[in-house]
């Protein structure tokens, strides 16, 4: 059976996003040593499963990257690119192991959460770590080398349909669009667009409309995702990356506090403001005898060092309303009870029979 300060009490919650969505109010006595579940994604799952869940979307993750490394490894030529070329197959190989590395740490996080230890918990947010440094280099190395990019226009300007005619003569200027360099990765892009047009091509049955059929995809493929469109869907992709890289780390340092202060994943011993308290050198169970303290000066109420049945009715009475009214209640019967206890604040419990 569980202590009644255990079972008497109405659970507060503590979320991973810092909330405490239930607490006593100024009136009342707050249990010291209540029961407090812990949750995650604002409530909606416990702080364990909340865990359990990140750590398989992070396998499920390394999975499709190792997948998609694989196969561009096993596809002869290069159809995707993973940034330019003078580091490209350092960067493929860096995508692979961060794959795997995924794939380990999803693994390793979704067991460590049925039996959470501090020491495997430090190195679980080690390893989300390293991952979120990982990709935030990949997305530096990939949006940011650039390339000049050089345009045909006539030496004398002219009206577009005039510039075309034969003899006209031209000369190559930088790209005005990008005077500072274009994205690499719009060069990719298009050089991915190119190699599905050449695809769809050769599965042309007729051979008199390959050519025709190659032009026309390239055109329209042309239109479809400008370098200014590419590079908005590369910032947006690293934010939401970073992001969801960041609130992986934040909601295993919060399960590290938790199981530091004696909780579980899904319950904890004490308040939620328990975990801004500082844990020392004794730790978790120093943490836990100054709780028992606590409640037991809280009892006591005229500070005797000694524990009366009326201030322990009087504390049941003012933290439970199952035990409300109990105090002022006469007991019929004047004789003690066939067992008593005196609990004194130096911890040692005497009792006779």
């Amino acid at each position: 059976l569980k202590p009644f300060w255990l079972q008497i009490q109405q659970p507060a919650q503590s979320t991973a996003f810092g909330m405490r969505l239930a607490a006593a109010t100024d009136d009342e006595v707050e249990p010291l040593l209540a029961t407090t579940a812990t949750t995650s994604f604002g409530g909606l799952f416990s702080l364990r499963v909340g865990i359990r869940l990140v750590s398989w979307l992070t396998a499920i993750e390394g999975g499709c990257q190792l997948s998609v490394w694989l196969l561009d490894l096993l596809t002869p030529g290069l159809f995707f690119r993973w940034g330019p070329v003078s580091y490209e197959r350092t960067l493929q190989m860096a995508s692979g192991l961060q794959g795997a590395l995924s794939i380990a740490v999803g693994i390793a996080g979704y067991f460590k959460a049925r039996r959470p230890r501090a020491e495997a918990l430090v190195i679980l947010r080690r390893a989300h770590g390293l991952i979120l440094l990982i990709v935030l280099a990949w997305f530096i190395l990939v949006l940011t080398p650039r390339f000049i990019e050089y345009r045909s226009v006539p030496y004398v300007p002219m009206p577009k349909p005039l510039s075309r005619l034969p003899g006209i003569p031209y000369r190559l200027v930088v790209d005005p669009e990008w005077p500072q360099g274009k994205p690499t990765v719009c060069k990719d892009v298009v050089d991915i667009k190119d190699r599905f047009a050449h695809n769809l091509k050769e599965k042309m049955k007729y051979e008199l409309l390959k050519p025709v059929m190659g032009r026309l995809y390239r055109q329209v493929l042309k239109s479809y995702l400008p370098c200014h469109h590419v590079l908005y869907g590369f910032w947006a992709w690293m934010a939401l990356s970073l992001i969801w890289r960041t609130y992986v780390i934040y909601l295993v340092s919060h399960f590290l506090l938790v199981v530091r202060h004696g909780g579980d994943g899904v319950m904890m011993i004490g308040s939620f403001e328990d975990l801004n308290k500082p844990l020392g050198v004794e730790g978790t169970r120093l943490l836990l005898r100054r709780q028992v303290e606590d409640i037991f000066k809280n009892m006591d109420t005229d500070e005797d060092g000694k524990l009366s049945l009326a201030e322990l009715l009087k504390y049941l009475g003012e933290t439970s309303t199952m035990y409300e009214g109990v105090a002022e209640v006469e007991d019929p019967d004047p004789d003690p009870p066939k067992s008593t206890a005196t609990l004194r604040a130096s911890g040692t419990l005497k009792g006779s029979r």
